[in-house]
């Protein structure tokens, strides 16, 4: 029986679904702020706790092939925590330990790539996880949905380094909001939902084979 990973899946397009409308909803209207009073910023965050509970309790389910995939995934997991952990400790080091040091040349490239990284990551791991899951055909439709969390994520960076020292002073000064950090990130952001209606389709067609039982592809 796979009753706990068939729900995992669920529970993650479900996720999928949700960020695709709100990202669609700003890249439409150019919205700064999220519909229902930004609930959909934390409804994905929830969905994606509830999937993990399901995929970690449904261990008996697992072949060896899922085994060897979800391992990788946690080690994706593990290491874009420790990526973005590293861009916030070197920029938290010059705003609240050295506020009044030079910003080193190196400092903005480093954090603008390593949280691009952290970001690009975060979605792999959902590849690795799903890839043995679904049809060759939908490989395709899972590695689009990389290409464009890849450019969006090269975006991010750009972004970030050519902003770093407006970010650096306003974090300095304590004077800006999340809103008015994230306000030059919104345009490539709100793109996104090309990569969660990719995602919704490639975890549709994973949850449609696992129900039916089919067997997984190979590694």
């Amino acid at each position: 029986m796979t009753v706990n990973l068939r729900i995992a899946l669920l529970v993650f397009l479900v996720g999928f679904a949700v960020e695709a409308v709100g990202s669609f909803y700003q890249w439409v209207t150019h919205a700064a702020a999220l519909p229902f009073g930004g609930a959909l910023l934390y409804l994905p965050i929830l969905f994606t706790l509830v999937g993990l509970v399901f995929l970690t309790i449904g261990r008996h389910e697992w072949d060896e092939l899922h085994r060897r995939r979800v391992a990788h995934a946690r080690r994706l997991f593990v290491l874009a925590i420790l990526l973005g952990g590293a861009a916030a400790v070197a920029l938290a080091y010059y705003v609240d330990v050295a506020p009044t040091a030079q910003q080193p040349a190196t400092l903005a490239p480093f954090v603008a790539i390593t949280a691009a990284a952290a970001y690009f990551t975060s979605y792999l791991l959902y590849a690795v996880m799903a890839a043995h899951l679904l049809r060759p055909v939908v490989w395709v439709v899972l590695g689009g949905a990389m290409l464009w969390a890849g450019y969006v994520a090269y975006e991010l960076a750009r972004t970030v380094n050519d902003q770093f020292p407006t970010y650096l002073s306003a974090l300095r000064a304590h004077t800006a909001s999340v809103a008015a950090l994230t306000a030059p990130l919104d345009d490539a952001l709100s793109t996104m939902f090309v990569t969660y209606l990719l995602l919704v389709i490639a975890f549709a067609d994973a949850h449609r084979r696992v129900a039916q039982g089919r067997e997984a592809a190979p590694a």
